[in-house]
């Protein structure tokens, strides 16, 4: 059976995986967010501010977190662009 990763080289095979990884990881945080919440945009947890949920309290720093993590997710998915980028061009 072949793999996305057969048509990749080497020397990408594992910074790519990694960046995958990481985009991945940030992904699943992001639907746990969502599916305790009910959203996973900022603006619409600050409307929820006070509210328990599966115990839980929304506050601000649970929004600034969610921002933070937002804001990661965004960059791991840059990286894993760039690196399909160099792929690209050096293919």
């Amino acid at each position: 059976m072949s793999s996305f990763f057969d048509g990749i080289p080497e020397a990408y095979q594992t910074p790519l995986q990694k960046a995958i990884d990481d985009v991945n990881e940030t992904n699943e945080l992001l639907r746990q967010v969502k599916k305790r919440f009910g959203t996973d945009i900022p603006d619409e947890l600050q409307e929820k501010i006070g509210k328990e949920f599966e115990g839980i309290t929304v506050t601000e720093e649970a929004i600034k977190e969610l921002e933070i993590l937002i804001d990661t997710h965004q960059e791991r998915r840059r990286v894993c662009q760039e690196i399909l980028d160099e792929i690209a061009k050096n293919t």
